[in-house]
């Protein structure tokens, strides 16, 4: 990532762990930074945004950009979760509306 310049902030569904990276990311947004969230958490269920990216964009005042992808070729990785490495140069990029809360 650091290749890429991206940063990452490590959250946690539990509460204080949430607390913090939610902290952590109002402060990175202050500073101009964009920031990317994987809405549906680790405990699922898939594909199923979380209350958490609402309040986020509520409390920042910032919109909510949904961004999809898909890999025509991918390695499924399975590490106790299901997790596929999209081959490059093979995928599909969708954005939709942005959204105001």
């Amino acid at each position: 990532m650091t290749y890429f310049n991206l940063g990452s902030i490590r959250g946690s569904y539990r509460k204080e762990g949430s607390i913090s990276s939610l902290r952590e990311i109002m402060s990175d947004l202050k500073k101009g930074f964009d920031v990317a969230i994987t809405p549906d958490g680790p405990k699922g269920p898939r594909y199923k945004v979380k209350e958490g990216i609402v309040e986020l964009a509520r409390l920042t005042n910032k919109p909510i950009m949904p961004l999809t992808y898909s890999a025509s070729k991918k390695k499924l990785l399975n590490h106790g979760i299901a997790l596929s490495c999209p081959c490059l140069f093979l995928r599909l990029f969708l954005c939709g509306e942005t959204l105001s809360i």
